[in-house]
């Protein structure tokens, strides 16, 4: 802005200039005249140095102009090449950090890939080595640790059901354990009476049957494989208890948690 300013002002001056030179023209010419009436040479030279000098000083002045303008347009032309560099940059910046946004939405969609594929893989290995398999402290601990971890606490997908069948199987296996204990130790086991015999067969089934594990997960498409095959071969055999061939879970229960 205030180098237009300057251009403004350089302009006004010239035209000044021409203006003064024109009226000193005529006023010059006026006592030139005058003086020319009066045949005075002297006066004539006098008037023709002060002319000059008056030119070469309206000159000086006028090269002292265009050595401004020239100084001004340079500062102009070099102001044009930085304006024209930065949007350059700046272009090359905005090109620059739209490929950085790319390359961060790619590696955000291989953590997400590589996050499913760790989800899915643990899922696996705890539902076929933890639910398939007899209950183990540790394991079932150590498997819950590792799914609480990709999960953050927030189960997702098809696996959150392994995760929350890991969290239910040492409760739901002890409850099934100490039904198992009770029927064995139930001295109407072995009474050699039919009545008896059904009614013992009758209350152990629907204790089992009971079982908020057996209402909500018991051979459903998720579920914990080996405490249903328990569940399934203890019902088989109360089925077939009688009050001459009395049921025995001695073999099914467990030692080492009772």
């Amino acid at each position: 802005m205030k180098k237009c300013i300057y251009v403004i002002l350089v302009a006004l001056c010239f035209i000044n200039i021409d203006a003064n030179a024109q009226n000193e023209k005529g006023v010059l010419s006026k006592i030139i005249s005058k003086k020319t009436q009066a045949h005075n040479a002297d006066s004539i030279g006098y008037i023709l140095d002060s002319l000059n000098k008056i030119i070469l000083y309206k000159d000086s002045i006028a090269n002292d102009c265009f050595k401004f303008i020239a100084t001004l347009v340079e500062d102009i032309e070099s102001d044009s090449i930085k304006i024209s560099g930065f949007i350059h940059n700046n272009d090359s910046l905005t090109n620059e950090i739209a490929s950085r946004d790319k390359e961060i939405k790619r590696l955000e969609t291989e953590l997400e890939n590589e996050k499913t594929f760790v989800e899915t893989w643990m899922g696996r290995w705890a539902n076929r080595w933890c639910l398939y398999e007899k209950f183990d402290k540790e394991n079932v601990d150590e498997a819950i640790k590792y799914l609480d971890r990709v999960y953050s606490g927030k189960p997702q997908g098809n696996h959150s059901i392994v995760h929350t069948l890991l969290k239910e199987y040492e409760k739901s296996y002890m409850e099934f354990q100490t039904i198992l204990k009770e029927a064995q130790n139930d001295e109407n086991r072995t009474v050699p009476l039919t009545k008896t015999a059904e009614d013992f067969k009758t209350n152990y089934k629907q204790r089992i049957e009971s079982m908020p594990y057996y209402k909500k997960y018991y051979n459903k498409d998720w579920t914990i494989k080996y405490l249903d095959e328990q569940i399934n071969t203890s019902l088989d055999m109360l089925n077939n208890h009688t009050k001459n061939k009395p049921v025995d879970f001695d073999f099914m229960i467990d030692k080492d948690v009772m």
